[in-house]
């Protein structure tokens, strides 16, 4: 299954999926900077960036949709993040 891209996007790779098939990984944008992605249901949700940050990217997801990865600072440093409901 062709998962897609983010809107304005040519490149997504997925990194993780959970046993409801739900898929995380990242996708760059129409800025050019890679987000953090949730495909679910069909539809690919962007995850975003910590503030003023360019870059994140989900690594990983659980059976109750807790979604992890990493993303960098506005700064320019990595930290690990967690995505919740």
């Amino acid at each position: 299954i062709d998962l897609g891209t983010l809107p304005g996007g040519t490149y997504s790779d997925a990194m993780g999926i959970n046993e409801r098939g739900d898929v995380v990984g990242d996708a760059d944008t129409s800025g050019s900077s890679n987000h953090a992605f949730l495909y679910s249901n069909g539809v690919m949700k962007d995850l975003g960036t910590l503030p003023g940050g360019v870059f994140s990217e989900a690594l990983g997801i659980n059976d109750k949709g807790d979604v992890v990865g990493d993303a960098l600072t506005s700064n320019g440093h990595s930290h690990a993040v967690l995505w919740t409901k």
